[in-house]
């Protein structure tokens, strides 16, 4: 029997049309751009259409296409804002955790760019604001950056906020871009937090293709909990909430022939009365030559 909840979702979600419910999804990132009315109707019908249209949608490009409907356009550039708002501060906690420790993949980069030859592509999944990049960019000013997100109008911003002459912009999702990388250059893909929003089908052909490609190095550091519903009998991603997937980086990694590096999932509170205290973060670290 469905909750009232549930319930309350079908009822509002059939009251709105084909642009209102559009227009509606694509505040998902930033409340602030409903109107009151939205903000009643905006939790119950956004619950009810990730249930019964995104989740049950069985092929991977429209379920890709219904995404855009919320992380595209004007609500990719909120989120970018937003998350160019939060810095970079790597003295900083993490919950109760350091910075470093929450967050390996920064000293897993100090570590990787100092060795890389000058011909190397550091490329990072879903860069969103671009600060991330930017923040590598100015430390290794002899080596190339290329941070990629799903949208024009997001890479158009990152550009204008981080005009770095070793780093550019461009528009890319993940299975696609490694037919559209230059060949026979090493390649380091990196992605903290991007990952998660790929679909499970897309991100095997991207672990695929990479590994046909050869001389890559992945640098990843996603979110990640155990429990969730599995989404097109892949039994390496589960469901988190919202777009977000739980991916067995390692699972991914090994079917395609990579030789790991390092692997591990870090507890980002250790207080039991944390809000934060069931985060954790997955990082991986592999090769293929």
């Amino acid at each position: 029997m469905r909750s009232l909840y549930e319930r309350a979702g079908a009822i509002a979600y059939r009251g709105c049309s084909g642009a209102r419910l559009e227009r509606l999804l694509a505040t998902w990132p930033e409340a602030s751009l409903r109107s009151p009315l939205e903000r009643v109707l905006f939790r119950p019908v956004f619950s009810h259409w990730i249930r019964t249209v995104y989740l049950a949608e069985g092929d991977a490009d429209r379920r890709e296409a219904l995404k855009d409907l919320c992380m595209a356009g004007a609500s990719g550039v909120a989120y970018a804002e937003e998350y160019e708002r939060q810095g970079i501060d790597r003295g900083a906690r993490y919950h109760d955790v350091g910075f470093d420790e929450a967050n390996p993949q920064y000293p897993a980069m100090d570590s990787l760019l100092p060795g890389l030859p000058a011909d190397a592509l550091i490329v990072q999944v879903g860069c969103s604001s671009g600060k991330e990049m930017a923040y590598f960019a100015e430390r290794f000013p002899k080596l190339t950056f290329v941070g990629t997100d799903i949208d024009e109008s997001i890479t158009r911003r990152a550009q204008r906020v981080h005009p770095l002459p070793n780093l550019i912009f461009e528009v890319g999702r993940a299975h696609e871009l490694p037919s559209r990388l230059p060949p026979f250059r090493p390649l380091v893909l990196y992605a903290n937090g991007s990952l998660q929003y790929v679909q499970p089908e897309h991100l095997a052909a991207m672990f695929e293709a990479l590994a046909a490609r050869g001389r890559v190095t992945l640098v990843l550091c996603e979110p990640w909990r155990r429990s969730g519903a599995v989404i097109a009998s892949n039994l390496r991603s589960r469901w988190r909430d919202n777009f977000s997937f739980s991916h067995d980086y390692r699972d991914y990694a090994d079917a395609a022939g990579f030789v790991t590096a390092a692997q591990r999932v870090i507890q980002t509170a250790h207080d039991p009365a944390s809000p934060h205290y069931e985060t954790r973060h997955y990082f991986y670290m592999g090769t293929h030559d």
